[in-house]
């Protein structure tokens, strides 16, 4: 299977091969985070794309957003967790069965 041709060109061609013309492009667009992100998590994916997007490290592409979608909302859970624990602690005492 060929290398998208984003990955040839980091990678580079040391076998001086001439270069499919038509290798696969991916898109590298990225939109903006889905209305149903809660706060934390459309923050999250905002850093996460300026991050690893068109603006930073640029190995994202839009096919990579379901992905990145899940990392954020699992993140929001994990700070809605960590902030729970602080509040209630890490121990629950349940009541004893009489």
């Amino acid at each position: 299977m060929p290398k998208p041709a984003e990955l040839e060109k980091l990678q580079g061609n040391p076998g001086h091969r001439p270069v499919n013309p038509n290798l696969p492009v991916a898109d590298t667009a990225i939109p903006g985070p889905p209305k149903y992100l809660g706060r934390i998590a459309a923050r999250a994916y905002n850093d996460l794309v300026g991050l690893v997007g068109t603006d930073g490290m640029r190995v994202m592409a839009k096919s990579d957003r379901l992905a990145l979608i899940l990392i954020c909302d699992a993140w929001e859970e994990y700070r809605q967790c960590k902030e729970e624990i602080e509040d209630v602690g890490q121990y629950w005492l349940l009541p004893r069965e009489a």
